[in-house]
């Protein structure tokens, strides 16, 4: 399959797929039925726009994609493989949702939060028990999706005892699962970098201070006190107090 630099400018149809992605941008469409549909007008611009046989298209999703543009950086670029190149990433997926699943149904998790509930004695404790849990799990399975989820289902109904709006939880969730999940070696965040760039967790991690600054400050501002906002309660003409 050959790619010709100004393909897109001799058939204008073709640059709708990008035009698509970027109107649900600006629109605000949620990711998932963001990205089918332009998956979908993208083949579709292949079979009846470029004239590629389906049985290609599929050749392509499973092996991947093969272009000569005369230049070797885009080349590189545009060159990857399909949905065989990625297993080992989606191996580790199911094998940590596996494991999530277990934990979750055996009890195992009810036993972790029962005794962290023993020891939480302030909105201070909470977020800071927050953090410290999905790093353990992130750290354990190597999967951020398994930290955050299991970490939010775990301590979702503590921050509604206390009082603390969701935004808490979502906060000390990203601040530990979300922006420290690349610097774990074996985490697939670090596996799909190593197989996109070639670079290993092993040499970024130590620079990515992003990731090692902003759960440290989080936790400084959790033992502060400082921008933890609670829910706020009214009261109605009866004396009740309703969220």
């Amino acid at each position: 399959m050959s790619l010709a630099p100004t393909l897109a400018i001799r058939c204008p149809r073709l640059l709708l797929p990008p035009l698509l992605v970027l109107a649900m941008v600006i629109f605000r469409i949620p990711a998932l039925p963001g990205l089918i549909a332009a998956a979908v007008l993208g083949l579709l611009s292949a079979v009846f726009v470029q004239g590629i046989p389906a049985q290609e298209l599929l050749t392509v999703a499973m092996d991947g994609f093969s272009a000569s543009t005369g230049m070797d950086a885009v080349d590189t670029l545009v060159n990857r493989g399909g949905i065989l190149s990625m297993m080992k990433t989606v191996a580790l997926v199911l094998i940590a949702l596996s494991f999530s699943g277990i934990f979750e149904c055996t009890g195992m998790a009810d036993a972790i939060l029962q005794r962290v509930v023993r020891r939480i004695h302030s909105d201070r404790r909470l977020v800071i028990a927050t953090i410290l849990t999905a790093w353990g799990i992130l750290i354990g399975t190597g999967q951020q999706y398994v930290a955050i989820i299991m970490t939010g289902r775990l301590f979702r109904p503590l921050y509604r005892q206390r009082g603390l709006k969701p935004q808490n939880l979502s906060r000390a969730l990203e601040d530990a699962g979300t922006v420290f999940g690349g610097i774990v070696p074996y985490s697939t965040g670090a596996g799909f970098t190593l197989d996109v760039l070639g670079v290993s967790a092993w040499q970024y991690g130590p620079y990515t201070f992003f990731g090692w600054i902003n759960p440290l400050v989080s936790i400084l501002i959790a033992a502060l006190g400082k921008s933890m906002p609670h829910i706020e309660k009214h009261t109605d003409a009866g004396g009740n107090q309703n969220e």
